[in-house]
């Protein structure tokens, strides 16, 4: 098996446009062996409107499937959800896990509530806030990773890393940090235990950005950990896939021999590359 795609957004996700069909055959096209429909679902919005993009993803996932069934292509197509900010309200969650059977659920952070209002990380330009104010972002971000990680009913963790793409950070390494190190030390120890894989990704593989990077992949390792998940984290066909091969190789040497994808919520191994 070459790779399998965890992390890919269609048109039923806010910020994509993708039609599923051209995402599939783009993943077909490189090779990939499969790859997972993971549009958003952003906990915090009033109402339930935020749940829709799951079941319409849902629906075209059902939709290819039974296509590529027929065209007997062997191409494997699974079904998850990213929830963003699972940690606001649990309920709904169990209440979308409970209607959808998801191959894999991905939890992901990105905002933080912060001096009583949501503050999104892609509404704002770091470099142009006090650095007190970045600090106290980045740190409630960390601690809300650690909490996605120890209270929701997730198969992936996504993205750790992620807050380091808005300061424009590539190499910056929070894990060598006193404060955030020990909160992302804590995340691996938690994901371990309850056996939630680590996802690589790759959305700013073009600015030289892995989430996580080398250095924690290498920590994890060090504690045991072996689940990892590649995920381009796709919005549009061509990014489908991106950056897997150089993620193989980190793997490779930080000493974990195998990625995963998973099947009915169940974690799949195989070697990639």
């Amino acid at each position: 098996m070459p790779f399998m795609d965890c992390h890919v957004h269609t048109k039923h996700s806010h910020d994509s446009m993708a039609e599923p069909p051209l995402i599939i055959a783009a993943a077909m096209n490189k090779g990939l062996s499969g790859l997972m429909f993971s549009d958003h679902v952003d906990i915090g919005v009033e109402g339930d409107a935020f749940l829709q993009p799951a079941y319409g993803c849902y629906g075209s996932f059902c939709e290819e499937k039974k296509r590529l069934e027929d065209e007997g292509s062997g191409f494997m197509l699974a079904i998850g959800a990213e929830i963003g900010e699972s940690i606001r309200n649990q309920a709904v969650c169990a209440r979308l896990i409970g209607d959808i059977p998801f191959d894999a659920v991905l939890g992901s952070v990105h905002k933080v509530y912060l001096d009583g209002k949501d503050f999104c990380f892609s509404n704002y330009r770091f470099s142009e806030l006090p650095a007190d104010l970045v600090r106290r972002v980045v740190v409630q971000y960390y601690c809300d990773v650690l909490r996605t990680a120890e209270e929701s009913d997730i198969d992936i963790l996504c993205h750790l890393t992620h807050i380091n793409k808005y300061e424009m950070a590539p190499q910056k390494e929070d894990i060598n940090d006193q404060e955030l190190g020990e909160i992302i030390r804590e995340t691996l120890r938690t994901i371990i235990r309850r056996g939630i894989a680590l996802e690589i990704n790759m959305s700013w593989f073009e600015k030289g950005m892995f989430a996580p990077d080398a250095n924690v992949l290498r920590v994890y390792r060090s504690m045991g950990g072996e689940l990892v998940t590649f995920g381009s984290d796709a919005h549009v066909p061509e990014n489908v896939g991106k950056g897997f091969r150089e993620a193989a190789e980190i793997l490779k040497n930080v000493g974990i021999k195998h990625a995963c994808y998973f099947k009915k919520r169940q974690p799949v191994r195989y070697v990639p590359g």
